[in-house]
């Protein structure tokens, strides 16, 4: 039996993980979201979430194909290397995640337990 293309691991790693994220960060949001307000919070989410994927598509592949004119030392899109622009976009998503989670420790809310929460919840 032939073992799987690491592409192929790592996307299904990548949607595994963005689903362990998406679905209690929803969650969290609409049940801070007020009686009747829960329409616009998931609308809003969802234009949030669609427009950071496309502006995520557009930076990657910006940055890969710049990348790939670098490695190769013309503009086109040949690299002899093969791996310098997967590399530089690598590198980039990274250092965007480190961000995003130093932001998200930082903004992290508190709200003490009490018993009106747990009533809340059922």
């Amino acid at each position: 039996m032939k073992p799987p293309n690491k592409s192929a691991v790592i996307l299904v790693l990548f949607g595994v993980s963005t689903a362990l994220f998406i679905a209690p960060n929803f969650r969290l949001l609409m049940g801070h979201a007020k009686s009747g307000d829960e329409g616009v919070i998931s609308a809003l989410t969802m234009t949030v979430r669609n427009f950071g994927s496309t502006m995520g598509v557009a930076l990657f592949s910006t940055v890969f194909i710049i990348a790939t004119g670098f490695a190769s030392g013309n503009a086109g899109v040949t690299d002899p290397n093969g791996n310098a622009a997967f590399h530089a976009d690598f590198l980039l998503g990274c250092i965007i995640a480190v961000i995003l989670f130093v932001s998200a420790v930082f903004s992290y809310e508190h709200t003490p337990f009490s018993e009106d929460s747990l009533i809340n919840m059922e």
